[in-house]
């Protein structure tokens, strides 16, 4: 939220459900992609988030023959705890740091 109460995203997110997996520190976390957009996606996962802050390397998963790697920055994470509702969305938000063209491109046409 900005100063106003607004959301300060800069691009719209675009809803989505596609595989992802996160890597950072020696582990691979595995999940959906709920939503994202050219600055940033959200990863629904029931593992335990990396902590705000961390550098991560994502892994989206397109088509089975089109694969992402993009880096970024845990921003913020949501639930996580063993004891949430299991119905509660739980996972992590991701800034994104870099991405190929491919992946910009991409995330352009699914805004058309």
């Amino acid at each position: 939220m900005d100063a106003d109460g607004g959301d300060e995203r800069r691009f719209e997110r675009e809803r989505i459900r596609i595989p992802g997996s996160v890597h950072c520190g020696g582990e691979t976390l595995r999940g959906f992609v709920s939503n994202l957009s050219a600055t940033g996606l959200f990863l629904e996962t029931r593992s335990p988030a990396p902590p705000a802050g961390q550098d991560v390397r994502v892994e989206l998963v397109r088509s089975e023959n089109e694969t992402f790697e993009i880096l970024g920055r845990v921003a913020r994470v949501v639930g996580g705890h063993r004891a949430a509702a299991p119905v509660a969305r739980q996972g992590f938000g991701i800034a994104l740091t870099s991405a190929p063209e491919a992946f910009y491109a991409w995330v352009a046409e699914l805004g058309d």
